[in-house]
């Protein structure tokens, strides 16, 4: 069995990019309220918060992406093997994105919804966190069902 990214240790990878019990606390309380995590597939879910604490700590996206290389298996065919993650695939589709199969397409995708940047500083690129009143919902930036919305804020009513 392999070891999900988010826990395993490099030597190689400075061990300020491996989250600690704690890295939840980077992520703001904005992207809980707005239910991203419902959105994100489940490969998704374990690199975020390795890729908060990579934009926390100015890693070097070359060595991040590098890392998640190394550590994180994509599993294939999910939609055969998960109900959410085809859903997932579903929705991706009807929003005009792509159900991500690697580490960069995982990134292209977070980036894209709009939850971290790519900045360039000092001639290397790396993550950066956005500002927590810039980060859009999900209904803003995927083509969600009305059903879908009615689910989200039902949940959010709830929270």
């Amino acid at each position: 069995m392999t070891t999900p990214a988010s826990y395993r240790r490099d030597e190689e990878m400075s061990s300020t990019i491996i989250p600690k019990q704690n890295s939840w606390s980077l992520v703001s309380d904005v992207l809980f309220k707005a239910q991203w995590m419902r959105f994100l597939p489940l490969d998704g879910m374990i690199v975020y918060p390795l890729l908060i604490q990579a934009a926390t700590h100015k890693q070097n996206l070359e060595e991040v992406v590098s890392y998640l290389k190394r550590h994180l298996v994509f599993q294939k065919d999910k939609d055969l093997v998960n109900r959410r993650e085809a859903e997932l695939r579903l929705i991706y589709e009807r929003s005009g994105y792509s159900y991500p199969e690697t580490v960069e397409e995982l990134l292209d995708l977070i980036i894209r919804f709009g939850l971290l940047r790519k900045i360039t500083c000092e001639d290397k690129t790396r993550l950066a966190l956005i500002d927590c009143g810039c980060i859009p919902s999900p209904e803003n930036v995927l083509n969600l069902t009305r059903r879908e919305i009615q689910i989200l804020e039902a949940i959010r009513t709830r929270s």
